[in-house]
């Protein structure tokens, strides 16, 4: 999507802190995904609560960020006859002051690798944790097979249920 001419109530600048700010928050989720997967390696369950805390406020913030960059945008989508969350940095870039085309393009850039990056560190976390659920399942299963008892009599003293060795004896 590319336009004659961006509008002059278009802030470059205004736009320009609004993506530093969120480059800084995806920043910050890296971080926190990396101590995540620290984290559950360590088994430090109270460490994983607070982060998914941090984690929470972060994406609060780059939730209120995002409505920022698209209130931002307004003027111009107002312009274009195009809808704000349509409108990309790549088409902005050659219609901005040269000093503000290089900084658009390389938050563009920072925001693409570190969005690309969170996205390898959330997908490592899941399997992780995934991982994790089947392995707990796995011995949740074994301990309540172990509960049970090897025989199991009727009232007349007949064999009900399954006897012969069992995964944990219930003695150890």
């Amino acid at each position: 999507m590319t336009r004659a001419a961006l509008p002059t109530s278009f802030e470059t600048g205004a736009l320009v802190r609004n993506l530093e700010g969120q480059a800084e928050g995806y920043r910050r989720l890296a971080t926190l995904g990396q101590r995540e997967f620290e984290g559950l390696l360590g088994g430090r369950s109270e460490d994983l609560s607070v982060l998914l805390a941090e984690q929470e406020a972060t994406i609060q913030q780059l939730q209120e960020l995002e409505r920022e960059r698209l209130t931002l945008l307004g003027p111009v989508a107002e312009a274009w006859q195009a809808p704000a969350a349509e409108i990309r940095l790549s088409a902005l870039e050659p219609l901005v002051p040269t000093a503000g085309a290089a900084r658009l393009r390389a938050l563009r850039t920072e925001l693409s690798d570190v969005v690309a990056a969170l996205g390898e560190l959330n997908g490592r976390n899941r399997r992780l944790l995934i991982s994790a659920a089947h392995i707990l399942e796995r011995w949740r299963g074994y301990m309540t097979a172990s509960m049970l008892p090897s025989s199991i009599y009727s009232a007349k003293g007949d064999l009900t249920g399954p006897s012969g060795p069992r995964a944990l004896d219930q003695a150890a």
